[in-house]
């Protein structure tokens, strides 16, 4: 998981795999952490990823996106996230968030 989440000191850099996957716990988690609207923002958050990323080549989007909801933990998820990365390239996290009106 060293290349999704990647210890800076006191904090944590995550590539927007690891971006993905906290979205994903926040979407999916028990709902006492979470609001509804944290919830929603994290859901957008998660699509603009994953759109991004399918344009750019990533293929398996249903699949991933099942096992995300199902709250699955597995190197399977984990490669995903990663394939995620690749498919963004350098660029594609800015282009995610432009998406959203982040940046």
């Amino acid at each position: 998981m060293s290349d999704l989440f990647v210890k800076n000191g006191d904090e944590y850099l995550m590539s927007a795999g690891g971006t993905l996957l906290v979205a994903a716990d926040a979407m999916y988690g028990p709902a006492e952490e979470s609001t509804p609207e944290g919830r929603c923002r994290a859901a957008a958050l998660a699509d603009a990823i994953l759109s991004v990323a399918t344009e750019r080549g990533f293929k398996s989007r249903d699949l991933f996106e099942t096992m995300l909801a199902r709250r699955e933990v597995s190197d399977r998820v984990l490669e995903l996230a990663r394939k995620v990365d690749r498919c963004l390239g350098k660029d594609g996290f800015q282009v995610v968030l432009k998406r959203i009106g982040g940046a």
